[in-house]
């Protein structure tokens, strides 16, 4: 269950994100889908919050991207800016990766194959 706490931080972290863009609807998914994953354990309710935070990788470079040619026009310096973004579309993937290791998806109802042994 350890590995469902980066992935409940990193959806925090883009419902916060989409709060401050004025995206309640987004807020509020990004709030009830690790409390879904918490308390249904079925691989239904984990799925959609894998799905999300894929997705939250993709929001972050773009907003990285984003930010970084703005400040590049303006002339102000964009390196931490792009270090800091970087950083939370990575943890966010690694929190999206976790959520379809084996072990994870026993837990949550689905059989996984044993790996072949010669």
């Amino acid at each position: 269950m350890a590995r469902l706490i980066p992935a409940c931080l990193a959806s925090l972290i883009l419902g916060a994100h989409f709060l401050r863009q004025g995206g309640l609807m987004m807020a509020g998914i990004c709030l009830a889908l690790p409390l879904l994953a918490l308390f249904v354990r079925r691989l239904w309710a984990l799925r959609p919050l894998q799905g999300l935070l894929w997705f939250g990788v993709f929001i972050w470079t773009a907003a990285a991207l984003e930010l970084g040619q703005e400040r590049m026009a303006a002339g102000r310096p964009f390196m931490r800016m792009a270090c800091i973004l970087g950083g939370v579309a990575v943890f966010t993937a690694v929190a999206a990766w976790l959520l379809g290791r084996p072990a994870l998806l026993e837990r949550y109802g689905r059989k996984v194959p044993l790996p072949h042994r010669s």
